[in-house]
């Protein structure tokens, strides 16, 4: 197997910065031979795979989490269990349907100030947890609290290595933006103090050696190696439980730092909402991973994006050459582009054994011109089948985003966010169970036993990377990575279809380029979308759908 290494360029920065003064940036470079990444069972990639959302009709959330960690140790289910989130599914009656898991390493992340994060619509605090072998249970800590705190209740190491892996849990939250400039995709690492000072380097730990690679190795993750060298900051001067640690850096900037005998880690909790309006949205798996590559800021890059989500989406990728995974500043996802992206799939994909790969699933491409159906239908597709829905429109940003003459053609939309006087979901309005197929959902609108009723779903607006078109001033950003919008933004960038320049549209309105799993019922969804959306579209004329106040302004730190 060959898979893409990156070199290490460094500079110091001024004295003043010396605890976190070596800046390292990685490029792309030669290759590793496949025995080095497949060892004690675990299977190394280029990427984390990062799980979709997962229904599970009549089941509880405490059964689902027990199940989780059947045949996991007390600290392999403190690890399983800070990575996945589970929420329960209920109708907009208070009806009980089942619950859901979500992949927590893929989630979007804020790690600034209140320390919030968003899935799939719904908020949720972050709260330190820690375990060691032989606490009677995790310890955990309510949100914004210090991870040191942890230590006092963690009696299975030393004082001085806890508050080690604490601080450097707490600096990998505080850094997690540069984490990502120098190490893209995450991965696990080692973690050493060295003169007083943290440094994280290439995994050089026995594999299962420690709770987080032995979570690993029990549930068959999949994850990259860090490679190369970032200096995290200032330690405690007491060094690492047994000389080191082992850290892991989700594709969302979430760290982990754990120990033969410890972890500690952040972990979700969900907040209560106001029961006057259910807020919903629906998201593409690992919304929150890093796309924003040197090398998808080029006009036509939304194709690099696709190959670099397909890496997180699909458990068997190893490797990917993402430079090669482009075809031009004239490529638009439009009709048949999704022709190019199956081709990409073939040539430039490889499994965690090296071998040549196609990935699971055929890209697609459909027409849909109403703009309240064709994003009713992104909703639903992602509803279905987590994937990222791609479009050609006009988004022209605020003078503060970009400068004046600034828009953005090709579009990749990663969540669309919804709100309710009375319903949880689009299909909880049409009385469809969050766990009934598309062909059942169907069967139920059809024959009258769902009766949508979406006076009052709002379309509040949602989550887009988009690319810089044509005529742009050379200041504007070349990439607007996981960017916040409103629903009129949407409606009107979606409205304008595939355009030369800012606002001159080729009248081609509602070319969707997405990814549906083998198998997926492409004609139920389509339908269903249609049913949904038609209705939607009443209601936009009457003037009631859309949100007119302007979203909140993106947390800083979004990544």
């Amino acid at each position: 197997m060959t898979t893409t290494l990156r070199t290490l360029t460094c500079m110091f920065l001024p004295t003043a910065l010396a605890l976190t003064g070596l800046a390292c940036v990685a490029e792309d470079g030669g290759g590793l031979e496949g025995e080095d990444f497949r060892e004690a069972g675990l299977a190394f990639a280029q990427t984390w795979h990062v799980e979709g959302e997962r229904r599970f009709a009549n089941a509880e959330c405490e059964g689902l989490m027990a199940e989780l960690c059947a045949e996991l140790s007390a600290g392999e289910c403190a690890v399983a269990q800070a990575r996945t989130i589970c929420e329960p599914l209920v109708s907009g009656e208070g009806e009980h349907q089942g619950a859901k898991l979500v992949d927590g390493y893929g989630a979007r992340v804020d790690w600034t100030g209140v320390e919030v994060i968003d899935v799939l619509g719904y908020l949720y605090d972050v709260r330190w947890t820690g375990f060691s072998v032989g606490d009677k249970g995790t310890s955990t800590l309510p949100a914004g609290a210090s991870p040191a705190e942890l230590c006092e209740t963690m009696g299975g190491l030393k004082q001085g290595g806890c508050l080690t892996m604490a601080t450097a849990a707490e600096l990998g939250r505080d850094r997690a933006d540069e984490l990502l400039e120098v190490f893209p995709g995450g991965g696990v690492g080692t973690l050493t103090e060295q003169d007083g000072v943290l440094v994280i380097s290439g995994f050089t730990g026995e594999l299962g050696g420690d709770l987080f690679t032995a979570t690993a190795d029990a549930l068959d993750w999949r994850l990259p190696k860090l490679d190369g060298v970032f200096v995290l900051g200032e330690g405690t001067g007491s060094g690492t439980p047994n000389g080191g640690c082992t850290i892991g850096v989700a594709p969302n900037g979430t760290v982990t730092v754990a120990s033969a005998t410890a972890v500690i880690q952040p972990e979700p909790v969900a907040k209560v909402q106001s029961p006057s309006t259910h807020t919903f949205s629906y998201s593409m798996s690992a919304p929150g991973a890093n796309y924003d590559r040197d090398d998808s800021h080029v006009v036509g890059g939304w194709s690099r994006y696709a190959a670099i989500w397909k890496s997180h989406a699909d458990s068997n990728v190893g490797s990917v050459n993402f430079a090669s995974a482009y075809a031009g500043s004239n490529l638009d996802p439009l009709l048949g582009a999704d022709a190019t992206l199956d081709l990409h799939e073939s040539l430039y994909f490889e499994d965690i054994w090296g071998a040549t790969y196609d990935p699971n699933g055929t890209w697609y491409s459909v027409d849909i011109d109403d703009p309240m159906t064709g994003l009713a239908y992104a909703a639903i597709a992602m509803h279905y089948w987590g994937t990222p829905v791609f479009v050609s429109g006009d988004y022209q940003p605020s003078p503060w985003i970009a400068p004046s003459g600034s828009w953005y053609g090709d579009i990749a939309i990663e969540q669309l966010a919804f709100s309710s006087p009375a319903f949880t979901s689009l299909l909880d309005a049409c009385g469809i169970l969050a766990t009934d197929t598309a062909s059942d959902a169907l069967d139920k609108i059809y024959t009258n036993t769902g009766s949508c009723g979406l006076t009052g779903v709002t379309l509040t607006g949602g989550v887009i990377s988009a690319w810089a078109g044509n005529f742009s001033p050379v200041q504007a950003p070349d990439l607007l990575h996981h960017h916040g919008v409103t629903g009129a933004e949407l409606l009107a960038a979606y409205g304008a279809g595939y355009t030369w320049s800012p606002g001159y549209s080729s009248g081609r309105v509602g070319e969707l380029v997405l990814d549906p799993p083998a198998g997926a019922d492409l004609e139920s969804v389509e339908l269903l979308a249609k049913a949904i959306g038609e209705q939607m579209q009443e209601q936009l004329e009457l003037g009631e759908l859309v949100a007119e106040e302007a979203a909140p302004e993106p947390l800083e730190g979004l990544l």
